[in-house]
């Protein structure tokens, strides 16, 4: 199995399909720990899985994916699905500049979850003085 140097959209390249993604700095190694446990509830039959979206959304990490060929009772679209929703949770509890402990609060008309040092950077900023220096990952090649 792959390192975790490697990047994910490598390691699980049938979640990916050449559809260009990029996660917070902050919330890459949550992301990451996503797609392993996605990965293994999926099993050996990874049919059909692939992220459609993700992005940021109210402070958190929000995660879609498609699973064409199975119904919404599938207990593996299930089990896919408490997966992505306890990480989303855990987000809102992640510095997404850096990963350590964080909160969710609104700054401007914008939800971030930040730990109280990069807290205190954003306050100082402008929105689009704080998204131009923020880093993401970007999944893919």
């Amino acid at each position: 199995s792959g390192s975790m140097a490697e990047p994910v959209y490598r390691r699980f390249p049938y979640q990916f399909e050449g559809r260009c993604f990029s996660v917070s700095k902050g919330w890459l190694a949550l992301f990451e720990q996503v797609c392993q446990d996605v990965d293994q509830a999926l099993g050996e039959d990874k049919r059909n899985f692939r992220w459609s979206d993700i992005k940021h959304k109210y402070g958190g990490l929000t995660m879609y994916f498609d699973m064409e060929a199975r119904g919404q009772d599938d207990p593996v679209v299930r089990a896919v699905q408490k997966i992505i929703f306890d990480a989303s949770e855990l987000s809102e509890t992640i510095c997404e500049v850096c990963g350590e402990p964080g909160t969710v609060e609104v700054q401007g008309f914008w939800l971030d979850c930040l730990c109280p040092k990069h807290r205190a950077d954003r306050a100082a900023l402008s929105t689009g003085e704080w998204r131009s220096i923020m880093k993401y990952e970007r999944l893919y090649e």
